[in-house]
């Protein structure tokens, strides 16, 4: 069973209104689509990924398998993602303030930093919808009004409002920022970059990947359900 994960962000938008952006370094990438971005304040942002059962897998960069709020965040050595570029493991940093879930301000405080990241997503199946919520808990000062992270940005601004997080430096219970999207796998992986504006660094604590089930095989299951249940009836 691999492991659950889970998100939870403040919502700053619409779908409507989100950005389609290419993220695999390779041709035949797919499409992210950035759709929420916001701050994270507590443990309940893993919610954003849905129902801990659901997910396909959470990744704790730097730590250990850790089960926070519910949701189960394998090793990175378990090799559900890879990181390039921001390489260098840390261990403790957790920023000023508590999530609510002691296991969960081990994953805020354990991470990868170096260059601008590069990750990759394994183990995904071709044509299956995924969510990805990635989660990055930097509270280091470097920018007047806080920290900004992009991801797959390399020009230093943000494509869209929704690939940019930017979160004050642990001011007022703020614990870091996410970032939330959802996209189709057309391979077995998929990849992204992610930056800090102020220092063009890369970092990484956390993300989820959960997927989506098809509409069909939801009404399916449901109608099977009330099949079940008249039949009990009679």
């Amino acid at each position: 069973m691999k492991p659950p994960l889970k998100h939870h962000f403040l919502r700053l938008g619409g779908a409507a209104s989100a950005i389609l952006l290419a993220t695999s370094l390779s041709a035949s990438a797919a499409v992210i689509t950035w759709t929420d971005n916001g701050i994270v304040t507590d443990n309940t942002v893993l919610g954003l990924a849905g129902p801990a059962a659901d997910i396909e897998y959470a990744v704790n960069f730097g730590g250990a398998v850790t089960t926070a709020n519910g949701y189960v965040f394998s090793a990175y050595s378990a090799g559900n993602a890879t990181i390039t570029g921001a390489t260098n493991p840390y261990t403790g940093y957790f920023p000023a303030g508590d999530s609510g879930d002691a296991n969960f301000n081990t994953v805020l405080g354990t991470g990868y930093y170096g260059t601008t990241a590069t990750v990759t997503l394994n183990g995904l199946l071709i044509g299956q919808k995924y969510s990805l919520l990635v989660i990055n808990a930097d509270t280091r000062t470097g920018g007047g009004d806080g920290r900004h992270f992009y991801l797959s940005d390399t020009d230093g601004g943000a494509a869209s409002p929704f690939q940019q997080s930017n979160f004050a430096n642990a001011t007022g219970g703020n614990l870091g920022g996410y970032i939330f999207g959802t996209f189709t796998a057309t391979a077995e992986t998929q990849s992204f970059t992610e930056r800090f504006q102020e220092t063009s660094s890369g970092q990484m604590n956390a993300l989820v990947v959960t997927a989506i089930p098809e509409p069909s095989a939801a009404l399916l299951g449901g109608l099977g359900v009330l099949a079940l249940l008249r039949r009990r009836r009679m």
